[in-house]
């Protein structure tokens, strides 16, 4: 999860794109449709408080 993307959430296709996980390989997976709307709400609402870096890609900020 540390490794994720903000672009590798797809909300439209509920989908999120796993880079080089088991066995180096990379895998898109289906998202459910709670944790997609809960995704969401993070990226429009919360996210954006701890965006300090606007560079930052990481899909999840902390301090």
């Amino acid at each position: 999860m540390t490794r994720l993307d903000h672009g590798d959430f797809d909300p439209s296709a509920r989908t999120l794109l796993v880079r080089k996980g088991k066995g180096g390989k990379s895998r898109l997976l289906p998202v459910g449709e709670r944790a997609a709307w809960w995704l969401e709400k993070y990226l429009a609402e919360v996210r954006p408080l701890f965006a300090h870096i606007p560079s930052e890609t990481a899909l999840f900020l902390s301090g």
